[in-house]
């Protein structure tokens, strides 16, 4: 296992570094989401006695509601748009491995190296895997944690359309 990592050359540290990243950025996510799914009864009190709270401060309730929606939104769709970033950076590192190994190939063909020849296919080939290997689990977590804050948004929205169809009875 080692031997294949290091065959992937130094783009394989790129690619673990972002790896690293990506997969502990959806595990936020994930806790997140599922968090808010526990606790929305008490998300949707909370949410409530603050609109109440300032409903009774302002009669700007339609800037407020604007507010706290955006700060709402910015939470629950927090690092969502970084997580597609690195899915792509991802798969991107690997096609940069891919043409570096080439590279070292033709030039080690040229210099008639022969017995180095193997070196640059195996590094093009290894970071193209490894970037993959990144990417494509990626872009499926990518896809339900979309689906999860579609689920978390349509519920924030629900308690707002709620709270003012109650407040203007």
């Amino acid at each position: 296992m080692l031997e294949w990592y290091q065959s992937g050359g130094p783009i394989m540290y790129a690619l673990t570094a972002v790896g690293i990243l990506l997969y502990f950025l959806i595990a936020e996510r994930f806790f997140f989401y599922h968090s808010e799914e526990l606790n929305s009864q008490g998300r949707i009190s909370e949410l409530n006695s603050l609109m109440d709270e300032h409903a009774k401060s302002t009669e700007h309730m339609d800037s407020f509601l604007e507010q706290l929606s955006s700060n709402e939104e910015n939470v629950i769709n927090r690092n969502l748009v970084f997580i597609k970033a690195l899915v792509a950076i991802s798969v991107l590192l690997g096609l940069l491995g891919t043409v570096t190994g080439i590279i070292l190939t033709f030039s080690e063909m040229f210099n008639g190296n022969s017995p180095a020849l193997g070196s640059g296919i195996s590094q093009a080939l290894v970071t193209t895997q490894y970037g993959l290997m990144i990417a494509v689990p990626g872009v499926i977590f990518e896809q339900i944690l979309n689906q999860k804050y579609e689920r978390v948004e349509r519920q924030r929205s629900l308690i707002f359309h709620n709270y003012l169809a109650e407040k203007n009875k």
